[in-house]
């Protein structure tokens, strides 16, 4: 749990913790695991956004957002992406302003964070 308003010290906690819980996705035992995991992401998704100081703060909010409904879907589906009907999905995927926002999210947190998404 944080407290306090948006900050780079609270962003960095919450988004360092909630990556280095979907790192752990490879290796969960059971598909109702990784359910759970990606299940954490989707709930934890408003806490990341709203801890996003102002420098990242929209960009967190267009990547982090976009990112749980993703993952939501995928988790709905049984982890088979040919079972996602939600259009929002192919939209969001292909959508430069999302890849945008990923890509300014990746680099503040690995600058300010000390800490590489994805690695």
């Amino acid at each position: 749990m944080i407290t306090g308003g948006p900050s780079t010290q609270n962003f960095c906690a919450v988004v360092v913790a909630v990556y280095t819980h979907m790192a752990q996705l490879p290796f969960a035992a059971t598909a109702k695991v990784k359910e759970q995991i990606l299940g954490d992401y989707v709930s934890t998704a408003p806490t990341v956004v709203a801890a996003a100081p102002p420098p990242v703060a929209a960009d967190a909010k267009v990547y982090i957002t976009g990112v749980a409904v993703i993952l939501g879907d995928l988790k709905d589906a049984g982890l088979n992406g040919k079972k996602i009907t939600d259009p929002r999905v192919a939209d969001l995927l292909l959508d430069p302003r999302v890849k945008a926002a990923g890509r300014n999210v990746i680099a503040f947190v690995q600058d300010n964070c000390h800490y590489s998404i994805g690695s």
